[in-house]
């Protein structure tokens, strides 16, 4: 239903009651003595509901303010009936309800459903909760007196909707419970025989069933709100011969709680090095890292181990990098980690196996890791100072056996 249809059919609802049909609807105000000395804009509901069928409105809002003007006029008059001004006063409170719906407020917490429950109950079923907008509505001087006496606790919408926007309840139980002592005070002050005793309780259902789907509606909000709040899943990085998945990796640990030493671990390597692409894809891993993208610190390992092979044309700085993470990652423990995903193997010997796949099957036993090479010596046996264990030495590099 568009703002303007709101308006109207809300209206017509209204003026089918006693008060605002005879006090708002059609009056003329030029039988008034001084009117319009305190009233500039004479408005009543005939002309609002004329105004949105010749298409006066461009807005919802307008007629809105149409609407509060009806009532503010009441008010405003010195010479308004006492009976009227209580009347005015009472349907503010609606025009208020009137108001939220033209506006379409998003329901983007429980107070706002709250908020929603009482607008769709005195603007949908205004012949019932006409009684309930405000405290005393139709009580005689009299019968407000014992009705002071008879309930300790009075409550209505209007003082409902005050404290949902002045934030006095903690929760949407803390609201129900003053919602369900509005109509129970109704029943209690009025007997069981009784018209207002009958309307207490179709209230009462209405706003149980209202309830019951706003509590649904906030419960899946607020699973889809936790959900979104949860880090996505990143699947584990992969490398061919390279780091395993989460659980499979012997020590390994989520990025999160590691998350400030590895950006000094960063820090370091990227100072540590003369390459301006090693130093440029050192400063994208910290990115990654601060945006979550590394789960796990094996993750993060992987995506520094590809780094040398981005390296400039003809620049043998492998073996110096992979020096200086590997003593970095033991520097905060996390080498363990590094071995579980790569035993003995270096990204030389890494290398080495991609190389072989480019060469001939009876090209392929020429190449050997460093790790059973010898540099510099022997092509069999023999043990040189010039190849550290696993091929893991500065200035180590892949050698062809010819």
């Amino acid at each position: 239903m568009s703002g303007l249809k709101a308006v109207k059919s809300a209206v017509k609802k209204l003026v089918k009651l006693d008060a605002p049909k005879n006090y708002f609807y059609n009056f003329d105000p030029s039988t008034l003595k001084d009117y319009f000395k305190y009233v500039q804009k004479p408005m009543n509901f005939e002309k609002v509901l004329s105004n949105i069928d010749r298409g006066f409105y461009k807005t919802p809002k307008e007629a809105v303010e149409d609407v509060y003007l009806i009532f503010q006029n009441a008010l405003k008059y010195q010479l308004t009936d006492p009976v009227v001004k209580q009347s005015a006063k009472v349907f503010l409170n609606w025009a208020s309800s009137l108001k939220r719906r033209v506006l379409k407020n998003k329901a983007a917490t429980w107070k706002d459903l709250a908020l929603n429950i009482v607008t769709d109950l005195e603007l949908d079923h205004i012949d019932k909760t006409q009684w309930f907008l405000a405290p005393g509505v139709g009580m005689t001087p009299e019968n407000t007196k014992i009705y002071k006496q008879v309930i300790k606790r009075p409550m209505d919408f209007g003082t409902v909707k005050k404290n949902l926007k002045e934030n006095k309840y903690a929760d949407i139980k803390a609201f129900a419970a003053d919602m369900r002592r509005v109509t129970d005070n109704c029943k209690r002050f009025n007997w069981e025989s009784t018209h207002f005793v009958q309307l207490a309780e179709d209230v009462s259902q209405e706003f149980e069933k209202a309830l019951l789907t706003a509590e649904k509606k906030f419960a899946k909000a607020k699973k889809a709100a936790v959900s979104k709040k949860k880090p996505k899943s990143v699947a584990p990085m992969r490398r061919v011969g390279g780091p395993h998945s989460h659980g499979k990796v012997q020590g390994d640990q989520p990025c999160d709680a590691r998350e400030m030493q590895l950006k000094v671990l960063l820090a370091e390597l990227s100072k540590s090095s003369d390459s301006s692409i090693l130093r440029k894809g050192l400063q994208t891993i910290t990115k990654n890292l601060e945006s979550g993208q590394y789960f796990y610190v094996s993750n993060f390992i992987a995506a520094v181990q590809d780094l040398p092979e981005a390296t400039e044309s003809g620049q043998n700085v492998s073996g110096v990098f992979e020096s200086n993470f590997n003593k970095l990652l033991g520097k905060y423990g996390l080498l363990d980690i590094k071995k579980a995903m790569y035993p003995q193997k270096s990204i030389h010997d890494t290398k080495l196996e991609k190389a072989k796949t480019n060469l001939p099957t009876t090209q392929q036993n020429t190449l050997r890791p460093l790790s059973s090479q010898v540099v510099g010596g022997s092509s069999k046996g023999g043990a040189s100072a010039s190849s550290s264990a696993g091929g893991m030495g500065d200035g180590a590099r892949l050698v062809v056996v010819k």
